[in-house]
């Protein structure tokens, strides 16, 4: 599935709706190569207001997809530009939103009015060939050609 796709369906569950979706969202790492999510829902009326979405095409390995992840919690967690190390220190050692304040994420993105970071969703395309049994992996070229495809469709 590509990423236009999963945001048709997740705007038909009701996450949203289709002008709230952004793909290929960079979110900038100190000292690290940047994050790029594939698609990011950005909107304060409904019960998710910030959905990051990472999109598996079978392009990507396991490895590859956990590095994202983690990836995306230690984004999430960045303190945000002027906050004092002290006081961001203090703030989590406290439960709740109100360490929201103190954190990167709350200054792009709308608030969630909840506790924690903003959920991530990881989109797996069905009947993944890696999964099954006596299928051979893809090549490098091959991974790159189809990688190639799915960004034309979108």
């Amino acid at each position: 599935m590509d990423v236009a796709a999963t945001a048709g369906l997740l705007a038909r569950a009701r996450f949203g709706h289709l002008e709230a979706f952004t793909t290929e969202v960079e979110h900038p790492i100190p000292h690290r190569r940047s994050l790029f999510t594939d698609l990011v829902l950005r909107d304060p009326g409904t019960n998710v207001p910030v959905l990051l979405v990472e999109v598996d095409r079978e392009n990507e390995g396991v490895g590859t997809l956990v590095e994202k992840l983690t990836s995306h919690r230690a984004w999430c967690e960045l303190p945000a530009k002027g906050t004092a190390k002290a006081a961001f220190e203090a703030s989590l050692r406290r439960p709740g939103h109100r360490t929201h304040e103190l954190r990167l994420w709350p200054t792009i993105y709308p608030p969630t009015g909840r506790e924690g970071l903003p959920p991530v969703a990881l989109v797996l395309e069905a009947g993944r060939k890696r999964d099954q049994p006596g299928t051979k992996r893809l090549t490098p070229q091959q991974k790159a050609e189809k990688a190639e495809r799915d960004h034309e469709r979108q």
